[in-house]
C-alpha cells in the first residue's frame, strides 16, 4: 500500500526507552487519517508519542509538525545544563521538536559512528545501537544518583518482583569479553538472560543485561557521562564483544555534541 492513501496502514515496532530489558516491541497495525499532500515523498513511523516524519526535510506548511520544525541539519537540544548540537540523521524521535527536553534518542552504526538510518526501519541488531541521553539532577540524590543502579537492580538482580526469578547461576569469568558472567532465568514463559559486569555483583561498575529468548538477542546498559547525565544502550549480542570499544567511542562522540557554557 502506498504513501498516497488516504488511510495508511503503517506496520511498525514501537520501541519504547522504559524497558528495563529490551527497546524492541511486537509490531502493531495502526490505521492512521492522512492527508495525502503531506505525506507525498515522504515517509512516516509509529513511534512512541504518535507519528513523526523521520525524513531528513522538515513537514511542509499546513502540514502537521510545520510549527513546530527548525530549518537546518544540526538540531539544538538541552538537557539541564547540557546543551547539544547533534546532526538530524542520528535522531530517531523528536527529529524536528528542539528545546528543552527530557530525552534524546540515536541510531549509531557500530564501527563507523555513522548514523544508522536515514528513514525509520525496524532495528536488527546487526551493527546498530540505541542510545539515548537522559538528565537526572531534577529530583532528590536518589534515585537520580543510582540511575544505572536502579536499572540493574531491578532487571538482573530482579528486586523488584522476586517471586519471578527462576535459576540464577554462580558468576564465572568470561575471557572473551573481560568481564564476569552469570546466567538468569525469569518468568512464565521462561526467558533466559546473560548479565556481563566487573567489579562487584551486587554494585557493578560495569555491566550489561543481555536478552537471549528473543529472535534477535540484545544487550542493554545504562552509566554515567558526566554530572546529572546518563547514557542508556542497547544493542546487538554479537556486537558485546566490542563493549569497551564502542563505549570509548560513544563517549568521545555524544562529547563532541556538548556545547558546555
Amino acid at each position: 500500500m502506498g504513501l498516497n492513501k488516504k488511510y495508511l496502514i503503517l506496520g511498525a515496532a514501537i520501541i519504547a526507552v522504559v524497558g528495563v530489558a529490551s527497546l524492541k516491541t511486537s509490531p502493531k497495525n495502526i490505521i492512521l487519517n492522512t492527508s495525502e499532500d503531506c505525506l507525498k515523498g515522504r515517509d512516516a513511523a509509529v513511534l512512541t508519542g504518535g507519528v513523526v516524519d523521520t525524513m531528513n526535510s522538515p513537514p511542509k506548511p499546513g502540514c502537521p509538525g510545520y510549527e513546530e520544525v527548525t530549518e537546518g541539519d544540526i538540531g539544538t537540544y538541552k538537557l539541564g545544563p547540557y546543551t547539544f548540537k547533534i546532526p538530524r540523521d542520528y535522531l530517531w524521535q523528536g527529529k524536528y521538536q528542539e528545546g528543552e527536553v527530557d530525552s534524546v534518542y540515536l541510531l549509531i552504526e557500530y564501527p563507523s559512528m555513522k548514523p544508522a538510518i536515514k528513514q525509520f526501519s525496524e532495528p536488527g541488531w546487526q551493527n546498530e545501537m540505541n542510545v539515548s541521553l537522559h538528565y537526572k539532577n531534577t529530583c532528590p540524590e536518589t534515585p537520580c544518583e543510582r540511575y544505572a543502579q536502579i536499572h540493574y537492580e531491578t532487571s538482573a538482580l530482579n528486586d523488584h518482583n522476586p517471586t519471578f526469578k527462576t535459576t540464577i547461576s554462580a558468576p564465572v569469568f568470561a575471557k572473551d569479553y573481560g568481564l564476569n558472567q552469570y546466567t538468569y532465568s525469569l518468568g512464565k514463559p521462561t526467558q533466559e538472560h546473560e548479565v556481563f559486569f566487573s567489579g562487584d555483583k551486587a554494585k557493578p561498575d560495569i555491566w550489561y543485561i543481555c536478552q537471549l529468548s528473543v529472535t534477535s538477542p540484545s544487550c542493554m546498559s545504562a552509566y554515567k557521562l558526566k554530572e546529572g547525565l546518563w547514557v542508556r544502550t542497547n544493542y546487538g549480542h554479537p556486537l558485546l564483544i566490542h563493549h569497551a570499544d564502542i563505549q570509548k567511542n560513544l563517549n568521545e562522540m555524544l562529547n563532541s555534541f556538548i556545547r558546555e557554557k
